[in-house]
């Protein structure tokens, strides 16, 4: 019965989900993009009404990645490292 959860929730999460652990046998582990708070609560319904589905909880993890700080960062560290070569 689990197989069948599992690929259940997989097949419906199908390119919202970011990493899956499968392997407990008595539960499934998926992180998710959701596009909405509001969605989130709705994959969890969705989840719970699953024949085999005992508890479904959701944790909203929120990260930001600024791209440009850490890319910034990286350039004076080699800079620091490496003086400037004039020919």
């Amino acid at each position: 019965m689990k197989e069948v959860v599992d690929r259940t929730l997989l097949s419906n999460f199908d390119g919202s989900y970011l990493w899956a652990r499968l392997t407990d046998p008595d539960g499934a582990y998926l992180i998710l993009l959701a596009p909405t708070m509001a969605s989130v609560k709705q994959y969890q319904e969705w989840a719970r009404k699953q024949p085999g589905v005992a508890i479904a909880r959701a944790e909203i993890i929120v990260e930001s990645i600024n791209l440009w700080e850490n890319t910034s960062e990286l350039f004076q560290q080699q800079t620091m490292l490496k003086p400037t070569q004039r020919a």
